[in-house]
């Protein structure tokens, strides 16, 4: 099929933003600053908006119609390959990625190939150490099925180390279009797959057949974006220095933010059965959705603009209120909304063995601002090379979690734990608040106001969701009244906010 090739990337052509193609090589000098920045930045943020939309609409669907195929149990145990899944995919990168974006060399082929050499002989350490850990991981829980289960699906890390680096090329010339449309043609692919096998075969190999598919068909369509970007095995020792010596921190920063990220879940797959692990990843899928349009917007577009402002003017105490102060809108909008919607929305679309997701969600809001907090301040630690602060981060959340969940477990069972977790959020946004103090970006006290206003809706609506559930006895009721008035709210306040108007060019 020699067409398949220029056909695809003529489909991707249409949405790149001009001028975004050609290459550069470090000789031919210092990279020219962009008086487009902004517009690129918009127009990045309404993409990568687009597309998580999008994204979730595609989860959302499969997973109302997963929960109708398979039973709880199920869940529990997908969950756990999930995070094991979502560990050797994080751990293939080692920061290449954010190398690429970050650095000056960063259109240089020779730093390019560097990167992505490191990357392929990452990605097949990591799927042999899936196998080696597929044993132990499963008669540590007790799930005999994780042992054939975790090598096959930790090939996805083979899979994702030959991913093209023209993903973060693009990334780094804010041309967000043709990501958007490759994560979701993978998706799309990995669903269909996923929905299929699942109805002809009700187990967890539907969940790493679609894992393998999206894969894949992400690691194909990055080869097929960039005609005239060809990934080959090549060594450059400064260029490996400087991968390695930046990779490092990252590395470690993903470790800690995997085991930071997942530790709840891996804790709480052996304290609680596999049943109410399922309505827990249930109900933290929902949870955490505003906090990944936060997360999808500063990987995609914040942290590839401050990285240009830091290689450009040296400086991001101009911008940093600037650029963040919109996004914390927009999550503390989302958050509130869920918290006060979040029950009435699982009673509407979940039969009643997931109900006890409802009550988890609201709890869960909590965990999900801290760490929209957090994820925005550590765009910019990143972009000004301390990434040591985000791992700090995740290593204050890691001891936190440690001590406070089983601490909140004997004291109120799950909900106890859940609030421990809440606790080690708020260790983690402290760490990173006081990173960007020290680099003279003072978030903090506009945090604080913010949280109090987002905890200030989020229970007026709860409550206001729950007296006409109580009066009324209707959960669509419930739902539509919280949403109104919550949203609403909402709505008014972004359009009057003089840093949303700002942002987008309305004033």
């Amino acid at each position: 099929m020699p067409f398949c090739g220029p056909t695809i990337h003529r489909v991707f052509s249409i949405v790149e933003a001009p001028g975004q193609v050609a290459t550069r090589d470090e000789s031919q000098g210092p990279e020219p600053t962009d008086p487009s920045l902004k517009s690129l930045a918009i127009r990045g943020s309404v993409w990568t908006v687009v597309s998580y939309g999008g994204s979730q609409v595609l989860r959302l669907g499969s997973s109302l119609v997963l929960t109708r195929l398979l039973f709880p149990e199920a869940f529990g145990l997908m969950t756990l390959v999930n995070v094991f899944m979502q560990g050797l995919t994080m751990f293939s990168d080692v920061g290449i990625g954010p190398s690429i974006i970050q650095s000056k060399r960063g259109d240089d082929p020779r730093f390019l190939n560097t990167a992505w050499t490191i990357q392929v002989f990452r990605g097949i350490a990591l799927w042999v150490c899936a196998c080696a850990l597929a044993y132990p991981v499963a008669s540590f829980y007790g799930m005999p099925m994780l042992a054939s289960v975790l090598p096959i699906s930790g090939a996805v890390a083979i899979i994702a180390g030959f991913n093209s680096t023209a993903l973060f090329t693009l990334n780094r010339r804010l041309a967000i279009g043709k990501i958007a449309l490759l994560d979701l043609s993978a998706q799309i692919l990995a669903l269909v797959v996923m929905v299929v096998w699942a109805i002809v075969d009700r187990s967890v190999w539907a969940l790493v057949a679609g894992g393998l598919t999206g894969a894949l068909a992400k690691m194909v369509l990055t080869h097929l974006i960039l005609q005239n970007s060809r990934c080959r095995f090549h060594w450059d020792k400064e260029a490996s220095r400087s991968l390695l010596s930046f990779g490092k921190w990252i590395f470690i920063s993903t470790l800690t933010t995997f085991l930071a990220g997942q530790s709840d879940r891996l804790a709480f797959g052996k304290m609680f059965s596999t049943e109410m692990l399922g309505v827990y990843s249930i109900a933290l899928m929902l949870a955490l959705t505003p906090v990944q349009v936060i997360l999808k917007v500063g990987s995609m577009v914040v942290f590839p603009t401050y990285s240009k402002l830091v290689r450009t003017a040296g400086s991001l105490s101009k911008t940093f209120h600037t650029v963040r102060h919109p996004l914390l809108l927009l999550g503390a909008a989302l958050v509130s909304l869920l918290a006060a919607c979040g029950p009435a929305f699982v009673y509407l679309l979940y039969d009643e063995r997931y109900h006890e997701a409802g009550r988890m969600i609201q709890l869960l809001t909590g965990v999900a601002w801290f760490q929209i907090l957090e994820c925005t301040n550590g765009s910019a630690l990143l972009a000004m090379g301390k990434p040591y602060w985000v791992a700090g981060g995740n290593v204050s959340k890691l001891i936190g979690m440690a001590a406070l969940i089983p601490f909140g477990y004997i004291l109120l069972g799950l909900q106890g734990a859940i609030l421990g977790l809440l606790g080690a959020e708020v260790l983690k946004y402290s760490v990173s608040s006081w990173g960007t103090w020290r680099n003279e970006l003072r978030g903090f006290p506009r945090d604080i106001m913010l949280t109090l206003i987002v905890l200030v809706a989020a229970v007026g609506g709860a409550l206001l969701s729950m007296i006409v559930r109580d009066r009324w006895q209707s959960d669509l009721g419930a739902f539509a009244v919280a949403a109104i008035v919550v949203g609403g709210g909402w709505g008014w306040g972004l359009l009057r906010s003089n840093s949303v108007r700002r942002m987008f060019g309305w004033t």
